[in-house]
């Protein structure tokens, strides 16, 4: 049996067969958590009628949110032909037929004068970052500032790189806002903000925290919307009033989703791998050390790359210097 520990000394126990029953709720170390008392019984139909509440007063301020920008109007983000064009050429890959569908779907909310609010889906590899660059590139030759919001440092960088690598040679300006960042080079990116020098600023939920990296926003890029806690997402529902809004996901929730079927959102769905595109390969063994070095050779020497997920905070240290010590001789 497992042993639940009440407040006020009661235990309940339950059967090791019946592990479903119990649901995690927060650490040891989670500040403002209290345990419950079975003594007081309606200690718990409070807490339910109260997140109900909080749940319906949620859902209630989502729709007055959206029936808003149902009536919002902007200035269309008009394309400049030629220069779009040389951009959209200028990509090293062909599109696929979703992407291409897909991008048509999205200069043409970016072409109205009603803020757009789409939902891109595909998966990993499938094309979604370029059709947000594209969206990007489009916005800022409109002299509007682009704030793309990413869930990982990890996937900041990639999207830094990404964009910087596509927008470059066009006289864009592309930022980045992160845990990794130095006091001056944040000051610096501010500096850029003020001076009307910053035309696409990445970061993590640390762009939420000050009022001058949304500035002059006409773009929102929220990078796997699902993986923003409900903080998160309140700080983006309070300014995305009147900007566009381009959310991505691999794995939409099941909100996002009925809110794509209700029409709330629209949605663009990319299905068509890229050429040459090889399907994932997924393996479930015992803990093997040679496998792993075998694996992380074979994908290096294809000139590929690797990234290891470790479980354990506590010996990651360890692990990393294990890994490090597979490249003394190589």
């Amino acid at each position: 049996f497992i042993s639940l520990k009440f407040s006020d000394g009661g235990t309940i126990l339950v059967d090791s067969a019946r592990l479903d029953l119990i649901t995690f709720y927060a650490s040891a170390e989670s500040e403002g958590t209290k345990l419950d008392s079975l003594s007081k019984k309606g200690a718990w139909i409070r807490k339910i009628s109260s997140a109900q509440a909080q749940a319906e007063e949620t859902i209630s301020s989502l729709l007055n949110l959206y029936v808003k920008r149902n009536d919002l109007k902007r200035t269309p983000f008009v394309k400049n032909t030629k220069l779009e064009e040389d951009f959209i050429l200028s990509f090293p890959y062909k599109d696929t037929v979703d992407q291409s569908s897909a991008w048509k779907e999205i200069s043409k909310d970016l072409s109205s004068s009603q803020p757009m609010d789409r939902l891109l889906c595909g998966d990993v590899g499938f094309g979604k970052t370029e059709l947000a660059i594209r969206a990007a590139f489009r916005v800022a030759v409109s002299n509007k500032r682009v704030v793309v919001l990413s869930p990982t440092t990890i996937l900041a960088n990639q999207l830094y790189s990404s964009f910087v690598n596509r927008v470059e040679n066009y006289g864009l300006s592309v930022d980045m806002v992160s845990r990794f960042r130095s006091k001056k080079e944040l000051v610096q990116v501010e500096s850029s903000i003020k001076g009307g020098l910053n035309d696409i600023l990445i970061g993590t939920h640390a762009l939420l925290n000050k009022s001058i990296y949304l500035k002059n926003i006409g773009l929102v890029v929220i990078d796997e919307e699902h993986r923003f806690g409900v903080r998160q997402k309140e700080k983006i529902k309070e300014f995305k009033g009147g900007v566009d809004v381009l959310s991505m996901s691999a794995t939409p929730i099941p909100r996002s989703m009925n809110m794509a079927i209700s029409k709330i959102y629209s949605i663009s769905t990319l299905q068509t791998p890229p050429r040459l595109r090889l399907p994932i390969k997924t393996r479930v063994l015992h803990y093997n050390f040679e496998l792993i070095k075998e694996a992380i050779f074979f994908e290096i020497n294809r000139g590929g790359q690797v990234y290891f997920v470790h479980n354990d905070v506590s010996s990651i240290k360890n692990m990393t210097s294990m890994i490090a010590s597979c490249f003394d001789k190589y």
